[in-house]
């Protein structure tokens, strides 16, 4: 995200560009023990939540995507790379916001759970049998 773009998505916000601990969103979640992700393991570092059952719908999904990196393996794909895998329409403008990425990353959690791939996977995750 570019810091001209970060300027216009702000506005006339004064609030901090970073927030070293966010003890609002522990206390929103307290109580959810399953979370789901693009590039969880990025994330989860930052939160102080015991119990974290985790699922990445990034690295699921590298052997989906299928994107050369280097050495011969797969890179891991961006958030708008996978999304677009699953027939997601993107707004390049508003990728790079929470709310947005966020909703990318539902979206693509609901198109893997459709898929008999991986519904069982996801399934099991939940703790529902099927």
């Amino acid at each position: 995200m570019t810091d001209e773009n970060i300027s216009i998505l702000r506005k006339d916000r004064n609030y901090s560009k970073y927030f070293d601990e966010d003890y609002d969103f522990e206390d929103f979640c307290s109580g959810i023990t399953h979370f789901v992700a693009y590039n969880i393991s990025f994330d989860s570092q930052f939160l102080n939540i015991p119990y974290m059952r985790k699922f990445c719908t990034m690295n699921e999904n590298v052997n989906n995507v299928k994107i050369e990196g280097k050495y011969g393996k797969y890179k891991w794909p961006k958030l708008n790379e996978t999304a677009k895998f699953y027939g997601i329409e993107v707004d390049e403008f508003c990728t790079h916001r929470s709310d947005y990425d966020t909703y990318l990353c539902k979206e693509i959690f609901v198109r893997m759970l459709k898929d008999n791939n991986y519904n069982k996977k996801i399934l099991e995750f939940l703790n529902i049998e099927k």
